[in-house]
């Protein structure tokens, strides 16, 4: 039967012959070769999970880059749970001041507003800094004293600002009493 063509089987099988028993050893034979092919399906299927699982983590990873590049959003408030409140606190009263300074904003304190502004950008941009610092140093004392320092001298800017509008809104309201 080994050496039989399909054409032959086909002719024999038409005329009627029955075909002949399969080989010796044919079932064991066929079980490897069925074990054979259930193992490497299974090799493709871990393969397959784990290029799946690889591509998960490669999109995690890459959100991870996106939404915080370089770990630039390390910061202060994620020292301890102290230096969240620090931070907070100075977030909302250099805010609560800017508000202040915008509503109080005229023609003549412009110049002071615009010049305080820009100081301002100065220390964010310094405070970006020593965001980074703080995550090369591992939380380094002198950067944490820096940043609340960065904080306190906002604060100071703002409240110089505060006072010399005051000034000039004192000095022109004391200028129209006089006339």
């Amino acid at each position: 039967m080994k050496n039989d063509s399909i054409d032959q089987l086909l002719k024999k099988t038409a005329q009627g012959q029955p075909f002949s028993n399969p080989e010796e050893g044919h079932k064991m034979r066929f079980m490897q070769k069925l074990e054979s092919f259930n193992a490497k399906k299974k090799r493709q299927a871990r393969i397959h999970f784990i290029s799946i699982a690889a591509s998960v983590l490669a999109a995690i990873s890459i959100g991870v880059l996106f939404l915080n590049p370089a770990g630039s959003d390390y910061d202060l408030a994620d020292v301890s749970p102290e230096m969240e409140q620090t931070q907070h606190f100075f977030s909302s009263t250099i805010e609560k001041e800017l508000r202040e300074i915008k509503n109080q904003t005229t023609p003549d304190t412009k110049v002071i507003v615009e010049d305080a502004l820009e100081q301002l950008e100065i220390l964010e941009n310094n405070y970006e800094e020593l965001k980074k610092d703080l995550l090369k140093s591992g939380n380094d004392r002198r950067v944490i004293y820096a940043m609340i320092s960065n904080f306190q001298s906002r604060i100071e800017v703002l409240e110089n600002v505060l006072s010399q509008i005051e000034k000039i809104n004192n000095q022109k309201s004391n200028s129209y009493e006089i006339i």
